[in-house]
């Protein structure tokens, strides 16, 4: 009798969840991006994750730090890989003197801001799309991206928390902790629109 293939070592991996499942999706968007740093590889299920060694298990943090990662979207990479390289292992696809030597060890933070500012085109594609959208969505979106407002802080706020005659917004975070943020001048106009509009709902 034949013996069969072994099936990739990525499939392996992400069978253990529906492919409707969000924690598939995000293991196999984390194995595409720790096979597009290895080889280019835009699908996981084809990259040879039974060729790794131990210098290309150290080597891949750098890669993926690389790309402008933050250290936690790196670690959650390095998790698939070291489930696809498991699955490699356990379906005979690497042996046990191999799989002892890979070593994939987690990064930590640098205390380096990962955030950077838009450029300009970036820039004119965000202000186009909040013209675009419903008032309620682009007041968080400006909140979010244009004030620094964290989700706690938006879901907090308050009719009272904007001052549109100073541009700016009291942020309420946790433990009562208070901010107070300046809004970008341009982009005060989404939050007037929608101070508006939930104001004359609350007088309702």
């Amino acid at each position: 009798m034949t013996r069969r293939k072994p099936s990739n070592p990525a499939t392996i991996y992400l069978s253990r969840w529906p492919k409707s499942h969000d924690t598939y999706k995000t293991m196999y968007g984390a194995l595409k991006r720790a096979a597009q740093a290895l080889d280019e590889e835009d699908d996981p299920e084809k990259y040879p994750w039974h060729e790794i060694d131990y210098a290309t298990a150290v080597e891949l943090p750098a890669l993926l730090q690389d790309d402008d990662l933050a250290p936690a979207s790196v670690n959650k990479i390095l998790v698939a890989v070291r489930g696809a390289l498991e699955a490699a292992w356990r379906s005979g696809q690497i042996d046990d003197d191999q799989y002892r030597k890979i070593e994939i060890k987690s990064v930590k933070g640098s205390g380096k801001s990962t955030g950077r500012a838009l450029s300009d085109e970036e820039a004119e594609k965000f202000e186009a799309a909040l013209e675009k959208a419903a008032p309620k969505d682009a007041a968080v979106l400006t909140m979010m991206f244009a004030c620094g407002m964290r989700r706690v802080g938006i879901v907090r706020a308050r009719v009272g928390d904007y001052d549109s005659k100073t541009g700016s917004l009291t942020s309420r975070g946790k433990g009562g902790k208070m901010s107070v943020l300046p809004v970008v001048e341009h982009l005060r106009k989404y939050l007037d629109r929608y101070w508006e509009e939930v104001g004359m709902l609350a007088s309702d």
